[in-house]
């Protein structure tokens, strides 16, 4: 529905500035005038809240350069997935040929991910330069490794054109300040290694990293916690920061915090509280983001901390034949996630025999009259002569709360270190 609407239309026409008048534009759309009128004075009470507007004679953007751009890169990653992106085919290849050298000289290791998010802020920023709408940068940053690469290397090699004059270069500075003017591409990559560790532990991000993986009990490498806190660096001080100034347009990874079901409630709530202790507040606002890249980018640290809680000690006692038990096992260690340590008893006298069964978790028998048995257990479950769908969800909400309760244990832990660090309540 957003490829087709018409309002999508509009923007992406006057975005490329294709068309100078209302007219030459409706008969692009196949629409009347009047309609495009209309379509432009809704879209401009829209647009207003963020200090944009459409502004005719010709047709185009004008206001706050940021926002507007900010805008052009939710909206084509929205409609286009970051995928086909409707730039001339040349610009995207020189983008990322330019993002592919500047990773190879700074030794980044290059991601998909990230190019296609350099490819799309790049290319926005080119055609808003390119129609005459600069960008104004107060702070304008060293550029020196722009003139190197573009300049210095053969263009056989960078399939990059030279920069030949100063308002040449300038007109690069800004179509590339999503990079030039921070601290990913311009300084930290060139620091050593001891310097960026400062920058990190100056920043809060060492904090943050050693408090969350203390926490949820995450042992990480030297290199694997550089280039964790590299990423988290990236996240809040470069150029993947999000501008929050637009926050309803982008509400993606609010979403995520609050509405996916992560099983681990706590932990959303235990990395907030760590991540206010750990950052100023002016970088509250980029939570969400920062969590979703979090969770979603570093599965390995929460399959570790799962690892932690998500286990659980099941005995199986089948009174008719032994292998059903053996097929029980193999059934819900196929179907159930976590670490099952299983105990199979093949006899009577085994259940009075053997160290340990009385602690288990879970008992999972045929015997109805099982108070006949004389042992307490903590949790039972009774099957039949099969194990049916009906048992398999039964036993599987057993086990998630015995999960949920290991889980709840790591949990006040880590409240209770908190505390001891900050000196606070929780």
């Amino acid at each position: 529905m957003l490829a087709a609407s018409l309002e999508c239309s509009i923007v992406e026409y006057i975005f490329f500035e294709q068309y100078e008048s209302y007219i030459s534009l409706a008969n692009a759309l196949h629409v009347s005038e009047s309609t495009v009128k209309r379509s432009i004075k809704q879209m401009n009470l829209f647009f207003e809240q963020y200090d944009i507007i459409i502004k005719a004679r010709p047709l185009r953007f004008e206001g706050d350069e940021n926002n507007i751009r900010y805008f052009f890169i939710l909206y084509f990653t929205a409609k286009y997935n970051l995928i086909d992106l409707p730039f001339k085919k040349k610009l995207i290849y020189q983008l990322e040929q330019f993002y592919t050298l500047v990773s190879t000289i700074f030794r980044n290791k290059p991601t998909i991910q990230d190019r296609l998010n350099f490819t799309l802020f790049s290319a926005v920023a080119y055609e808003r330069e390119k129609n005459n709408h600069p960008l104004v940068i107060r702070n304008a940053p060293k550029i020196t490794f722009l003139i190197n690469i573009l300049n210095s290397l053969p263009t056989k090699f960078t399939h990059l054109n030279k920069i030949d004059s100063k308002s040449e270069l300038d007109f690069w500075i800004r179509t590339f300040s999503l990079f030039t003017n921070n601290k990913t591409f311009n300084s930290t990559p060139m620091l050593s290694k001891n310097k960026q560790k400062k920058i990190f532990e100056r920043t809060g991000i060492e904090q943050f990293l050693f408090l969350f993986s203390k926490i949820f009990k995450i042992e990480l490498t030297d290199n694997e916690r550089f280039t964790i806190s590299k990423e988290l660096y990236e996240l809040l001080f470069g150029f993947l920061k999000p501008k929050n100034i637009i926050n309803s347009l982008n509400n993606h990874y609010s979403a995520f915090y609050k509405s996916n079901d992560f099983f681990l409630d706590s932990y959303k709530i235990l990395t907030k509280k760590i991540f206010v202790h750990c950052f100023s507040e002016e970088l509250f606002p980029y939570f969400d983001f920062f969590f979703f890249v979090l969770t979603t980018h570093s599965i390995s640290l929460l399959d570790n901390f799962y690892s932690l809680f998500a286990k659980i000690n099941i005995t199986i006692y089948i009174d008719f034949d032994f292998q059903f038990s053996i097929y029980v096992q193999n059934k819900l260690e196929k179907l159930l996630p976590g670490n099952m340590n299983f105990l199979l008893i093949d006899s009577a006298d085994k259940l009075y025999n053997t160290n340990g069964i009385s602690e288990s978790d879970l008992f999972i028998t045929n015997i109805y009259n099982y108070k006949s048995i004389g042992i307490a257990f903590k949790e039972i479950y009774i099957l039949s002569h099969h194990i049916s769908e009906f048992d398999i969800e039964n036993i599987t909400d057993i086990i998630t709360e015995v999960y949920k309760k290991n889980y709840s244990g790591i949990i006040l832990e880590g409240e209770e270190i908190l505390k001891q660090y900050f000196n606070t309540d929780m």
